[in-house]
């Protein structure tokens, strides 16, 4: 399974600046989720893949939402509310 680390698709993601501790513990957290449904993948284990790729997605959005905010994302797992919240906290920084 080819794929780019998590780090890679928060640079392609948009804006980037210097990146503090938490936003760099959401991505690390992702990649290993990443390289984790890889060998999910591997065995055949598709429900599981499936679940941590979620998961992977999930910490990359609240990554962004830390790096915008500065504030400590919102405890969810809904991939709609999160693309949401990080949609408004750009709009906001970017109407500034």
């Amino acid at each position: 399974m080819a794929y780019r680390s998590a780090l890679t698709l928060y640079w392609l993601s948009g804006i980037f600046t210097e990146m503090n501790k938490e936003v760099r513990n959401w991505l690390n957290s992702a990649e290993y989720d990443l390289e984790t449904a890889e060998h999910m993948f591997k065995t055949e284990r598709y429900i599981y893949t499936v679940f941590m790729c979620h998961l992977c997605i999930e910490k990359i959005l609240k990554a962004k939402i830390e790096e915008i905010t500065n504030k400590t994302p919102p405890k969810t797992h809904d991939l709609e509310y999160l693309i949401s919240q990080a949609h408004k906290s750009f709009v906001r920084i970017t109407a500034v």
